[in-house]
């Protein structure tokens, strides 16, 4: 799909498992500055494809969330301003098979110059999702507000997950940390 003028963009897949026959979509659009994906596993990016002028991003995972996916992916938009993402089905047995490990080699450019607001919904605090929370807040040098609600199933958990949020440290002395 090719439309050079096109500025928002949401790209919508079902849950589901697919197997190797799984259709593809390519897109260029040179203009976005909003694309929303439901379920991120929709956006497979190679290095030649740069959203340069995309400004919001909106994610949507269903099942896991894998904070390499996400750090891999925020390179690709380096003036990134607002980020939202959102979990459906919080499966914290399989997020421990997906830890980052090793923090990326380089900080994505929208960390350490443009990116102002992060909305995450269906924080679990499973290790991949705290070490996403905490790369990002430890490089986020413009941050300015990161709101974080915490999915229902885990409330139970709530004043433990609210307490090592807090306790990250941030780059941006002037981020609002809100939990909810």
């Amino acid at each position: 799909m090719s439309v050079p003028s096109l500025q928002r963009l949401s790209i919508t897949k079902e849950c589901a498992t697919y197997g190797s026959d799984e259709p593809r979509l390519e897109i260029s659009t040179p203009c976005s500055k909003y694309l929303r994906s439901l379920n991120a596993e929709v956006l497979d990016l190679t290095d030649s494809l740069i959203f340069n002028r995309l400004l919001h991003l909106e994610l949507n995972v269903c099942n896991s969330f894998r904070s390499k996916l996400l750090l891999s992916l925020l390179k690709y938009f380096p003036n990134l301003q607002s980020l939202n993402l959102g979990r459906t089905y919080p499966e914290d047995t399989e997020d421990q098979l997906y830890c980052l490990g090793s923090e990326p080699s380089s900080v994505p450019k929208c960390l350490s110059f443009h990116l102002e607001s992060i909305q995450w919904r269906g924080y679990a605090g499973t290790l991949d999702e705290r070490e996403a929370a905490a790369y990002i807040l430890k490089n986020a040098h413009r941050l300015k507000t990161s709101t974080i609600r915490l999915h229902t199933t885990y409330m139970d958990n709530g004043q433990i997950i609210m307490k090592d949020l807090t306790s990250m440290s941030k780059a941006s002395a002037s981020c609002q940390l809100v939990i909810e």
